[in-house]
């Protein structure tokens, strides 16, 4: 068997989660946050409900979609509407829900893979 190293690096392997807030690339965000490229920014999308292809990729051309798509529901695990997760993978996008301190550590492996990876984190 082969093991191989992938070092976790970036700006978004070191996070931290609690207390209502989510430290991420040295900010501080206590609302939904979009971390997508290589930048993260306050999310248009404020509940699960809101979280849909139209609004979040409204203003991004299909080349620059990501992969896959990780959903951190805050504290608790919950999960998005099936017809929601059928839209995003009419249109190739994998989508993965869970809580937010687990989003942000399989968003900082997915990335050492140098996997086109987006998350949606709530608080």
């Amino acid at each position: 068997m082969l093991f191989e190293e992938n070092p976790i690096d970036g700006q978004f392997a070191e996070y931290k989660c609690g207390a209502g807030g989510i430290r991420l690339a040295g900010q501080s965000f206590h609302k939904p946050v979009l971390v997508h490229k290589d930048s993260v920014c306050l999310s248009q999308c404020r509940t699960l409900s809101d979280l849909t292809p139209e609004n979040l990729l409204s203003d991004i051309e299909p080349v620059d979609y990501p992969e896959i798509l990780i959903i951190g529901t805050g504290a608790v695990q919950k999960f998005i509407h099936p017809k929601i997760m059928a839209d995003f993978s009419q249109i190739g996008i994998g989508v993965e829900c869970m809580n937010t301190e687990s989003a942000c550590r399989t968003l900082a492996f997915l990335h050492s893979e140098g996997r086109r990876a987006w998350a949606w984190l709530q608080p």
